[in-house]
């Protein structure tokens, strides 16, 4: 079973509600964040967490899965559109919603800093639309860090529209696997077939994924370079795009030979005039694995640093 938070907007009412993994569906209009099977665990590579609304769905990495399953949720379904901007606080059963009107357009770093002197709280973690998703840009994105983030097609435009600002989760303990010596063993497995040293390094704070000591670099540069694009025009690409909470691979769809600032303003004064074409959209979903299932992180999922015996055995202690 799994523990589900659902928070109405519009009401501002919350509850919880145990379902099964087959009932993790999307009702019209509802925005979701479900964390994997093993995130909470202290398992090397598990990181990530899946956001989707009736048609969009989209993955990415970080520390926010981590501790919204430390808070002992595996799903947040939020439900209906507050009159005014919001941000919501989960410190386990405590569940708040909090005034954003004075952080709704502030970039993700912005967002956060002011976020910790409303709760009086710095250990927390945060996912946070950024100025894109506030003025409801076709392609802006949820931020989850100020360089990691998801929805490219769109999901920050959801949060722009139900006014919800961020989810912000406490950061808490992690949760006890049913058998260390299994976790142990496992985790010493992972990083051995990865060629690594010291265990402790996958869970410091300043990697950008909670449980990885890899910290790959940017895809979204890789991709506008593909494109033609200079590597020094294509990181500035991809720090205002960061900067503004948009998607800059769809950016450069737009970009010629003009200021990319200039561009960038022009798009959050007029969003409506940048639409997203349908071939611009990625249709070709590819099925997901049991790796991905479990939280694996995508580069890890392309090494071999699990048997099928082994994984067998993880997914078996996953779901019992």
């Amino acid at each position: 079973m799994r523990r589900q938070l659902i928070v109405d907007l519009e009401s501002k009412e919350t509850n919880v509600k145990y379902i099964n993994n087959h009932e993790e569906t999307s009702e019209k209009d509802d925005l979701s964040f479900s964390t994997s099977l093993l995130s909470g665990y202290n398992i090397i590579g598990v990181n990530r967490i899946e956001v989707f609304s009736n048609d969009i769905k989209s993955k990415v990495g970080g520390f926010f899965s981590h501790y919204l399953k430390c808070n002992n949720y595996d799903l947040v379904r939020i439900k209906g559109k507050s009159y005014s901007p919001v941000f919501i606080y989960i410190n386990k059963d405590f569940v708040e919603i909090y005034d954003a009107k004075d952080i709704f357009f502030m970039n993700y770093k912005n967002s956060k800093e002011n976020i910790k002197k409303i709760l009086g709280e710095d250990d927390i973690e945060v996912c946070s639309i950024s100025t894109a998703g506030a003025c409801k840009l076709d392609f802006s994105k949820i931020m989850f860090g100020e360089k990691k983030s998801c929805g490219k097609d769109g999901l920050g435009k959801i949060m722009g529209d139900k006014n919800l600002k961020a989810i912000v989760v406490k950061k808490g303990e992690v949760l006890k696997f049913k058998d260390e010596i299994i976790l142990n063993n496992l985790n010493k497995k992972i990083n051995d077939r990865l060629n690594k040293d010291d265990l402790t390094s996958y869970f410091l704070d300043e990697n950008s994924c909670y449980g990885c000591n890899i910290n790959c670099e940017s895809t979204s540069i890789k991709k506008l370079i593909k494109k033609g694009i200079d590597k020094k025009k294509a990181e500035e690409i991809d720090d205002l795009c960061n900067e503004y909470g948009m998607d800059s691979i769809t950016f450069a769809h737009f970009f010629e030979e003009e200021d990319i600032y200039k561009l960038a303003h022009k798009m959050i004064k007029n969003p409506s005039q940048y639409k997203i074409q349908p071939s611009l959209k990625n249709k070709n979903k590819k099925e997901e694995n049991i790796f991905d299932k479990l939280g694996f992180c995508r580069f890890l999922i392309n090494k071999d640093i699990l048997t099928r015996d082994e994984l067998q055995e993880l997914i078996e202690l996953a779901e019992s």
